[in-house]
């Protein structure tokens, strides 16, 4: 019952099994179903009902859907949330803006890396965004310059970005997010539609992470710093 972390990672697992864990572990706080074949929208509901205490939930590689992302985000004290590599994490615009609305979102760190996520997807989880301070997009190749814009608009308190091998962004969408922005962190490798020019738009005090660097050493330092936020020292 003292129980704080728990990890089940490519198991069985189920609603039962959730449930349980749940209703046996009630302060648990960090929880990680990484590729569980068996976690689905109901399961996924039990966590909005008996996960009050959870901040730290990992489901990268399931099949997690649109809907059921919603009863996760129902999980008032929930601030990191891992969706990297799920299938069907798409679509959400489908849902609407509203929808999302209604959640008492208060998320830090999120990572959408290997997802198929559009603009449209992004601007429809702007409520959901205003909390932000690392934003994981690592191969969501289906963003634009929109995308940056929507970040620019919705990320108030956003640190952290990786942007990388999002091919379709350009000095258009890096010159979105020069305005007075909060960025310490930004990751543009493999962005090749990104010159030297687009990094001019950010101040000395942004750190940026591409493959033409002319300061490895701070690249370096950001890198692991990006580590720092998706792996924090408290969790697993």
């Amino acid at each position: 019952p003292l129980l704080r972390s728990l990890e089940i990672r490519a198991t069985d697992v189920g609603f039962k099994g959730i449930a349980a864990c749940l209703k046996h572990c009630r302060k648990l706080e960090s929880l990680n179903l990484s590729s569980c074949d068996s976690v689905d929208s109901k399961a996924l509901q039990i966590l909005s009902v008996q996960g009050s205490n959870l901040t730290y939930l990992d489901l990268s590689s399931t099949e997690t859907t649109p809907d059921a992302i919603v009863s996760v985000l129902e999980c008032n004290q929930l601030n990191h949330l891992s969706l990297a590599k799920c299938p069907l994490v798409h679509g959400f615009h489908e849902l609407g803006t509203a929808k999302f609305s209604k959640t008492n979102c208060s998320l830090r760190v999120l990572d959408l890396q290997w997802t198929s996520i559009s603009d449209n997807d992004l601007r429809a989880l702007q409520h959901c965004l205003h909390a932000l301070e690392c934003l994981l997009l690592q191969r969501c190749k289906l963003l634009t310059d929109t995308a940056l814009e929507i970040i620019g608009k919705y990320c108030w308190k956003l640190e952290c970005l990786s942007i990388q091998n999002c091919h379709r962004i350009t000095n258009s969408g890096m010159q979105s997010l020069g305005n007075g922005y909060k960025l310490r962190i930004i990751d543009i490798r493999g962005c090749y539609k990104i010159t030297q020019g687009g990094i001019e738009a950010f101040g000395l005090q942004v750190n940026v992470i591409a493959d033409f660097s002319t300061a490895p050493e701070a690249a370096t330092l950001a890198h692991f710093d990006i580590r720092s936020w998706v792996y924090p020292k408290n969790k697993f």
